[in-house]
């Protein structure tokens, strides 16, 4: 089964190819093999591609007037299952960090250490 989306892959990476030298940037076309392009890369579990691939489509959905709200929202969807799969580092989670985040996380270590200290005892 990987063969076949090998396969897609190259195809699809030409098609893209040929949208872009015959300037087809604003059309559905390009839209479109970036999408499938996504999806067959996900398949392969080489989801950061995956995620490049339908952000492009995405952002070409959006600059052209036929991108229609149901084709939108499917490729959202398709992003954000993609970022739960990608795995983020423990310094990236805390650049996120909100400041209500930070306080729960305080207080959690303060009572663990608390639990610690009657444990020694």
């Amino acid at each position: 089964m990987p063969e076949r989306y090998n396969e897609s892959e190259i195809y699809l990476k030409k098609a893209i190819s040929i949208c872009t030298s015959l300037k087809l940037v604003n059309h559905p076309l390009p839209a479109n093999c970036h999408n499938y392009l996504g999806s067959a890369l996900a398949n392969l579990r080489r989801y950061n591609e995956a995620i490049k691939s339908f952000e492009a489509a995405l952002e070409i959905s959006f600059s052209i007037s036929q991108g229609n709200e149901k084709t939108i929202a499917e490729l959202r969807n398709n992003l954000n299952n993609l970022y739960r799969l990608v795995p983020v580092s423990y310094t990236h989670l805390r650049a996120h960090e909100t400041v209500l985040d930070l306080v729960c996380r305080l207080l959690l270590k303060k009572k663990n250490k608390k639990k610690t200290k009657k444990k020694k005892q």
